[in-house]
C-alpha cells in the first residue's frame, strides 16, 4: 500500500478520457450486473387488456414483472454459458459492445431507464480501479388456458422459498419464461422474455403503468417521487431530473466526488486490512456511494465511511432495513393489518422513515445554514 499522497495522485489521474478506455472493466462491471443486478424482480400492472408478443394474453388489473436475476442465467438468452462469469462476452476487438436493454435489464429500460446509469458506471470505475491498484483480492469459495401464461406457483410457494426467492424464480423461468401467480384478487405475470419486457416497457408503455398495488407497497417509502408515480406527474419530473444529469457541471463535479470517494475507501480498507479486521467490503461500497449521494445530492459531507457519527450509522441501517421491510409487503398478505394497528414489521418500517425524513430534512437544513453564512 503506498502513501496518501500517492493515492490522491492515483485517483485525480483516473479523468473522463481513461474511463472512457476502460473496456474490459466496463465489460467486467456490466458481467456483474447482469449475474447480480440491484433490483433482482421489477414490474408494472396492465391499465388494459393486451396480449404478450409470446401470445399470452394479460387481463386489466394483472401485474406483470420480469426477472432481472433470473434473465441473466437464462440459456435462451445468454447461451449455454450463461451462469458463467465471463465479460468477454461483451466486447468485440477488445471494445466494449451493449446489448439491448429488454435483455440487460440492470438499468430498466424504455422511457423510464434510469438517469444515473452513467453516473454508477463512473463512480464504480473510478471505485474499482482504485482498488485493484492498491490491493491484492483474494477470493474465498463461495389453471390451464392455452392464451394465458400456465400457473406454476401461488402466493405460498413464493412464502415457503422466500429465503431462496430468486433462485427459486430462476428454476421455474428455466423451464416456463412466462408464468403466473395466482393471488386472490389477480394473477401476476412473470416473464424473462426479453420480446415481453420491450412490449411492456417501451411498445405498449401507456398500457402499463405503476399500479394502485405497487405504489400502496411503496407508498410510504418513496412518497410521490419519481419512483412512485405514473403520467404527467412523472414527466415532470423525469424533465426536471434529465435537463439535471445531462449537465456537463454536475458530470465533472461528480466525478471530483467519487475520486475522493475512492481515496477515502482506499484508505479505510489498509486501516482495517492492516489492523487484521474481518470486514464486509459490500457495506464499505454502500457507504462510500451514500456519501457520493449526499455530495453530489444535498452537497453534505455525511462521512458514513469513517463510522464515526452514530446518526450516520443509524441512518444506513434504517435505509437498508427500510427496503428489505417495502418488499417484504410484496409477500405478506397481511401487512396492511398490521399497518393499521402500527405492530410487527410495519411498526419498524414506520420508526425507520421517520429518522430517515428527520436526518434528511436536518441534512437540507444543514446545508442552507452553510449557503447563508458564504
Amino acid at each position: 500500500m503506498k502513501d496518501n499522497g500517492s493515492v490522491d495522485d492515483f485517483v485525480i489521474s483516473i479523468t473522463e478520457e481513461v474511463l472512457e478506455k476502460m473496456h474490459y472493466l466496463h465489460a467486467t462491471l456490466t458481467e456483474t450486473l447482469r449475474l447480480y443486478p440491484a433490483v433482482l424482480v421489477d414490474g408494472r400492472c396492465a391499465d388494459a387488456d393486451d396480449v404478450l408478443p409470446d401470445g399470452f394474453h394479460i387481463s386489466k388489473g394483472d401485474g406483470v414483472y420480469y426477472l432481472s436475476y433470473a434473465m441473466g442465467r437464462m440459456p435462451y438468452i445468454w447461451g449455454n454459458d450463461a451462469e458463467d462469469f465471463r465479460p468477454e462476452r461483451w466486447l468485440k476487438g477488445g471494445i466494449f459492445q451493449p446489448e439491448s436493454p429488454f435483455k440487460f435489464i440492470a438499468f430498466h429500460a424504455g422511457p423510464r431507464i434510469c438517469l444515473g446509469k452513467d453516473f454508477a458506471y463512473r463512480q464504480m470505475k473510478i471505485l474499482s480501479m482504485a482498488l485493484l491498484h492498491f490491493f491484492r483480492i483474494y477470493i474465498g469459495k463461495s389453471i390451464r388456458n392455452p392464451k394465458y401464461a400456465p400457473v406454476v406457483e401461488t402466493v405460498f410457494h413464493q412464502l415457503f422459498c422466500f429465503k431462496t426467492l430468486y433462485d427459486y424464480q430462476t428454476e421455474v423461468a428455466k423451464k416456463t419464461p412466462t408464468s403466473r401467480l395466482l393471488l386472490l384478487e389477480q394473477s401476476e405475470i412473470y416473464t424473462t422474455n426479453s420480446r415481453n419486457i420491450e412490449h411492456i416497457l417501451k411498445t405498449n408503455f401507456g398500457k402499463y403503468s405503476k399500479g394502485k398495488q405497487n405504489q400502496e407497497v411503496i407508498h410510504d417509502l418513496f412518497g410521490k417521487g419519481i419512483f412512485a408515480v405514473d403520467g404527467e406527474k412523472w414527466k415532470q419530473q423525469r424533465k426536471l431530473a434529465s435537463l439535471e444529469f445531462s449537465a456537463r457541471v454536475l458530470r465533472d463535479f461528480s466525478c471530483t466526488v467519487f475520486r475522493k470517494g475512492a481515496a477515502k475507501l482506499v484508505g479505510k480498507v489498509f486501516e482495517l486490512s492492516v489492523a487484521n479486521h474481518v470486514f464486509d467490503m459490500q457495506e464499505l461500497l454502500m457507504r462510500c456511494s451514500l456519501d457520493s449521494i449526499f455530495k453530489v445530492g444535498f452537497g453534505v459531507d455525511l462521512n458514513c465511511l469513517d463510522g464515526s457519527s452514530g446518526d450516520d450509522n443509524e441512518f444506513i441501517k434504517a435505509f437498508d432495513d427500510s427496503n428489505a421491510l417495502t418488499y417484504c409487503r410484496y409477500v405478506d398478505p397481511f401487512w396492511k393489518l398490521k399497518r393499521y394497528f402500527n405492530i410487527g414489521s410495519e411498526f419498524l418500517l414506520k420508526e425507520n422513515i421517520k429518522f430517515i425524513g428527520e436526518f434528511v430534512d436536518e441534512s437540507i437544513r444543514t446545508r442552507r445554514k452553510h449557503l447563508e453564512m458564504k
